[in-house]
């Protein structure tokens, strides 16, 4: 292969390795609402520059346990303690991913 068209060929490889690479490292996009069970509204809240979710849950029609579990990319998950509320109360809880994750990758609800 002449050199300039190998210049060429090692330019695009790095170039296509770069931009896939950055792909998977942006920060996913920040949840607005998530429902998790009927009568419990929750609104979520990602702070990819600590690495932190937490969520804001609202009971709207009794007595619920539930618990946030933290997705984090290249560490393990974190997960909340379980949290009792009743009817109108809104009560919030987060956690934050390790140091040496890639970030927070998702946010969820579990309801016992």
């Amino acid at each position: 292969m002449p050199r300039n068209l190998r210049r060429i060929a090692t330019l695009a490889a790095g170039t296509t390795l770069a931009a896939t690479s950055a792909l998977a490292l942006a920060a996913p996009a920040q949840a607005a609402t998530v429902t998790p069970a009927p009568g419990l509204e929750c609104e979520t809240n990602i702070q990819h520059d600590i690495k932190y979710a937490s969520v804001n849950c609202t009971d709207v029609t009794g007595a619920h346990v539930w618990r946030v579990h933290v997705i984090c990319g290249w560490a393990p998950d974190q997960y909340t303690d379980w949290l009792a509320t009743g009817i109108g109360s809104t009560v919030g809880n987060g956690a934050r991913c390790p140091a040496y994750s890639s970030g927070v990758g998702g946010v969820e609800v579990q309801v016992q």
